[in-house]
């Protein structure tokens, strides 16, 4: 049974496991179809997840900031 867009995802292929999966998504990313705006999107994530992480491990953000006072 195939499901209804299997033909456009190439992460749909037969090829198991992370590492491949991993592979075939990057692969896609880079692909010259994608717009421009879905990698500016998967990059925003990528930053807030990134900040929201460090923020959860108490990672002191003041260092970016001057404090004169």
């Amino acid at each position: 049974m195939t499901h209804r867009f299997d033909a456009y995802r190439s992460t749909a292929q037969q090829t198991r496991g992370l590492k491949n999966k991993l592979l075939w998504a990057l692969e896609d990313l880079g692909n010259k179809e994608s717009s421009r705006e879905s990698n500016r999107r998967v990059l925003l994530i990528a930053v807030i997840l990134f900040f929201i992480f460090f923020w959860i491990m108490g990672f002191d953000f003041g260092i970016f900031f001057s404090s004169n006072g």
